[in-house]
């Protein structure tokens, strides 16, 4: 056992893993004769407003995240609070155009909107494809983010805390069902906010207070709003963290299977809004906080940065490394609260996404292929799918070691299936032209394009051009040795990075994370689009006016041949909606 992680924070820290597994257990104990699909897939459709506000802020806030964000802020600054911007359009874009589309079609499976809208399994086949493919490693890093916060505070090693934390939300998901995951979710949004509030507060504390903080930042060259170069390859332009965030957030909330479940699980289409709506300033004050414990982290080390001292050896354990420094000695318990907070945010999400997941797959796929199997077995086989890829993810959290930055491979792994889904999504609404083929083969070649990125990114690894220098000046008076020297504290103020102009396919390879997502996404309506019109579009294939974004593609059909168009009056009656489940 550590000598700083003492008994307290053990007891705070295998409580909260037992309390997440208890409120599963008890919700399979509770609804143990139900064995309706619905109920343990969409809740019953009477989740109140607040537990599932809750349950979307919790899910969305990761651990890597709560990790990541201080990190990037302490290497480049405070441009990464313009994330807050894009996060309530993104927001706005959800509740006003995508979820009540979403709410009357009373969807389980997100990718149902694609098989009705254009008529085709083997696009929402593709489709199903694409988010597991890039959801099951995504799982595997949120498994891995924690396990390499805890290596640096307790004896546990990484490959112990992978399993324990897979194992716990594995089991939890798999017999509560939605209603599980999101009350758990409710529970773990507690420890993340009084872990997160309660580094904040302490921080603060040691160093003299925020605005001393802030004024140590600024000497370090941290504080930065308005860095307006448009460069792809900077992690720290306005643009780029604008743009790509912007599609980032608008795919999350728009397309994502977690999102979707959870807006239509809620009673009415009004209560689905607020439930997100509610969730955005919660949102918001947890990324501040998070940006104000990378200025505090960069404040404590302002002299004598650990990294070059050698005290930890990976940009990821920083933050664990500073929890540790502020509560040693001082109020025990306290590091096991933010342990705590790590492993609940991931398992929040890991729960939302292995629930989400199996509903995809059952919906899909198995209800399909085994109509041999009475309905009421349903709800048992979901919870078993949910178990395999639960066990799935644990196998790709052990391949995570080469990983440079936890962080910046969510945004990457993610955002290549995130940005070319939400240009799919955006084909079927707005474009009344777009059909199966054009949207088919631009979903193909904007996934393709990014994941040749993500790849690239991994086998042919840039340098750190765009990170902010540290210094080890006072590490002497510290009694602390320097393993590489760093920078002198009075160049840091006025710093700035030098350009970086890459060749070859490094000019791929080395496109920063950020932007990831808004090149799947433009590449995916470029060549949906294009491909559309050359096919003739839907000239002979009626649209269920009800799938569509009725006013823009009025207006948009005006660009194409009369014998094309659909929506001829404004004023035209939409139809109902259509089953089209049946394949």
């Amino acid at each position: 056992m550590s000598e700083s992680f003492g008994v307290a924070d053990y007891l705070v820290f295998l409580g909260m893993l037992l309390l997440s597994t208890i409120i599963g257990f008890y919700y399979a104990w509770k609804d143990r004769k139900n064995t309706d699909e619905e109920e343990f897939l969409r809740g019953g459709n009477h989740m109140s407003v607040m537990p599932v506000c809750i349950s979307i802020l919790a899910s969305f806030m990761s651990s890597t995240s709560f990790i990541g964000i201080p990190v990037a802020v302490y290497y480049t600054g405070t441009q990464f609070w313009i994330v807050l911007i894009p996060a309530f359009l993104a927001a706005t874009l959800a509740c006003e155009v995508f979820i009540p589309i979403y709410y009357k079609m009373k969807l389980i499976s997100v990718n149902e909107y694609i098989h009705r809208r254009f008529q085709s399994h083997k696009l929402r086949v593709m489709c199903n494809v694409s988010v597991l493919l890039a959801l099951v490693p995504f799982f595997g890093v949120e498994l891995y983010a924690p396990a390499v916060a805890l290596s640096i505070v307790t004896e546990m090693s990484i490959p112990s805390s992978i399993v324990v934390m897979g194992l716990v939300v594995t089991v939890y998901t798999s017999m509560g069902g939605l209603k599980g995951v999101i009350w758990t979710d409710f529970f773990q949004f507690a420890v993340m906010v009084f872990g997160l509030v309660s580094v904040a507060v302490t921080g603060a504390d040691v160093a003299g207070g925020m605005a001393k903080a802030f004024d140590k930042a600024y000497l370090g060259g941290r504080i930065e709003f308005w860095n307006m170069t448009f460069d792809v390859y900077s992690n720290n332009s306005f643009w780029v963290m604008f743009i790509g965030f912007t599609i980032l957030w608008c795919g999350t909330l728009s397309t994502s299977q977690l999102m979707v479940q959870r807006a239509v699980c809620m009673p009415t289409l009004a209560s689905a809004k607020k439930a997100l709506y509610f969730a955005i300033p919660g949102f918001l004050t947890m990324i501040s906080l998070t940006v104000c414990i990378g200025v505090l982290m960069f404040a404590h080390y302002y002299d004598c940065d650990p990294m070059l001292s050698g005290r930890v050896t990976r940009p990821d354990q920083l933050l664990p490394y500073f929890v540790l420094d502020i509560f040693r000695n001082t109020y025990p318990g306290m590091t096991g609260v933010f342990v705590a907070c790590i492993f609940g945010s991931s398992l929040s999400t890991l729960s939302s996404g292995l629930n989400a997941m199996a509903s995809i797959i059952w919906d899909d796929y198995a209800k399909q292929a085994l109509t041999c199997i009475p309905s009421r077995w349903g709800v048992y086989a979901t919870k078993l799918l949910a178990v395999g890829i639960g066990f799935a993810s644990i196998g790709c959290a052990f391949v995570l070691k080469e990983v440079k930055s936890i962080f910046e491979a969510v945004i990457m792994l993610y955002g290549a299936s995130n940005g070319p889904m939400f240009g799919l999504f955006c084909l079927g609404l707005f474009f009344p032209w777009a059909n199966s083929w054009g949207c088919g083969l631009g979903m193909a070649v904007g996934q393709a394009f990014c994941l040749w990125i993500t790849v690239g990114s991994v086998v042919d690894k840039r340098s750190l051009f765009d990170v902010l220098p540290t210094s080890t000046e006072g590490c002497a008076a510290q009694n602390i040795s320097v393993l590489y020297p760093g920078a002198n504290l009075t160049s840091l103020t006025h710093y700035k990075p030098a350009p970086y102009y890459p060749t070859g396919f490094d000019m791929v390879h080395h496109l920063s994370p950020f932007f990831v997502p808004t090149i799947g996404f433009v590449i995916t309506l470029i060549v949906g689009n294009v491909i559309s019109l050359l096919t003739k579009g839907n000239k002979d294939n009626p649209i269920d006016k009800n799938l569509v974004h009725f006013d823009i593609c009025h207006n948009l059909e005006k660009l194409l041949p009369k014998s094309w168009r659909q929506f001829h009056e404004k004023d035209t009656e939409k139809t109902d909606l259509k089953d089209h489940t049946k394949y």
